[in-house]
């Protein structure tokens, strides 16, 4: 026998021992029927606000992480960072210093200018700044042969 024909007699066999068993047992099991609800009237439970209020205060006092009125009290703003200054553009008395600050856009400054901060810029040279901070702190940088100071470097 070729196994092609042998397939096919396999599958007709199934189809059949199929058609048999359905007839000896029947048809599919009757409909069911979908029990009724009760008819209850079902509303949400209302809150009441005092009973709220004193859970509050447990919750405040036993929270697993600091209360929100200590994380609003101990997080104080940082303090602006520092001006530095980066280089110089011009020369003689057109010469401007540029300063930047981490996160702020760079400004050019003329001898005798103001920084954003407050400070106040003394002297500029082709290679050399000297300014004076808001603190009134003195300052000098030569640019090209002295490393910057960091950001979060306080003279």
């Amino acid at each position: 026998m070729k196994p092609w024909r042998l397939r096919l007699l396999v599958i007709a066999a199934a189809a059949a021992a199929g058609a048999l068993a359905w007839f000896a047992l029947g048809d599919a099991p009757g409909g069911v029927v979908p029990a009724r609800a009760a008819n209850v009237k079902w509303t949400l439970p209302r809150d009441r606000p005092q009973e709220l209020a004193a859970l509050d205060k447990v919750w405040e006092g036993r929270a697993p992480w600091r209360s929100t009125a200590a994380v609003v009290a101990a997080e104080a703003p940082p303090p602006p960072p520092p001006w530095l200054p980066v280089g110089v553009v011009g020369s003689g008395k057109a010469a401007q210093a540029i300063f930047v600050a981490a996160g702020g856009p760079e400004v050019r400054v003329r001898p005798g200018g103001s920084l954003p901060d407050g400070g106040k810029v003394t002297r500029v040279s082709p290679f050399r700044v000297d300014w004076i901070d808001a603190k009134g702190a003195k300052h000098e940088q030569e640019l090209f042969a002295d490393p910057l100071p960091t950001q979060n470097a306080t003279p």
